[in-house]
C-alpha cells in the first residue's frame, strides 16, 4: 500500500484494514479472556459427571 498515492481511496484501504484488523483483535481477546475464566474440563471431571461420582463406569458382565 507504500506505492498508493496519497489520495481517498487510499484512506479508505487504511480504513477497511484497520476495522478488518479490531475486527479479528476483539473477538481473539474476549476468547483469550473466558478461556482464562472458565479452564477446559479435564476428563476426570467429564466421566464424573456422565457416571456419577467415580471416575469409571461399573465393569460390564460377560
Amino acid at each position: 500500500m507504500h506505492e498508493l498515492p496519497f489520495s481517498p481511496s487510499r484512506l479508505k484501504l487504511y480504513s477497511y484494514h484497520k476495522w478488518l484488523g479490531v475486527t479479528v483483535f476483539l473477538p481473539a481477546i474476549a476468547r483469550l479472556l473466558w478461556r482464562l475464566k472458565h479452564p477446559v474440563a479435564t476428563t476426570s471431571k467429564i466421566n464424573a459427571a456422565i457416571w456419577g461420582s467415580s471416575a469409571s463406569p461399573s465393569p460390564r458382565s460377560s
